[in-house]
């Protein structure tokens, strides 16, 4: 959203302004930077995100996007911004587990994290600085923490 102050420079630049182009186009890269990171759950895991269960486990079938319920419910729960549950306040700390480093970590998780964590989220509000490689955590901005 633009303040108002802004919004009435911009409505004295002429129409043809060039400045009014790369404004728009600015608007319209950061929108599709935030859907980047939209996630509309299915039935199945939207039963999962808002099961109120202390532990609570997927017995699925492949394809079923298991690794991608999984890496939002993180990332609400380190965000302290869950849309199903009450979570507990910022900051907490999060251990994943994975079959490995070289495959789990490197080939399954951490890509997965990319493409479901906004960098905004993270210290620094980019993933090289919210990401310390050789501890393998995200920091969020917020002081929580994925191991």
């Amino acid at each position: 959203m633009i303040p108002q102050n802004v919004e009435n420079v911009l409505q004295g630049l002429d129409p043809d302004d060039p400045l009014l182009d790369a404004l728009e186009d600015y608007e319209r890269e950061l929108q599709d930077q935030e859907s980047k990171y939209a996630y509309v759950p299915h039935a199945g895991q939207l039963a999962f995100h808002s099961d109120t269960h202390r532990i609570r486990a997927c017995f699925t079938g492949n394809r079923w996007g298991k690794s991608y319920a999984a890496a939002h419910e993180v990332d609400w729960w380190c965000g302290g911004d869950h849309p199903h549950r009450v979570v507990p306040d910022a900051p907490v700390r999060v251990r994943c587990i994975a079959d490995g480093f070289d495959y789990g970590v490197e080939k399954i998780l951490l890509p997965i994290f990319k493409k479901t964590i906004n960098p905004k989220r993270l210290v620094g509000g980019r993933w090289d600085t919210g990401y310390a490689a050789g501890k393998h955590e995200i920091h969020y901005a917020n002081g929580s923490v994925i191991q």
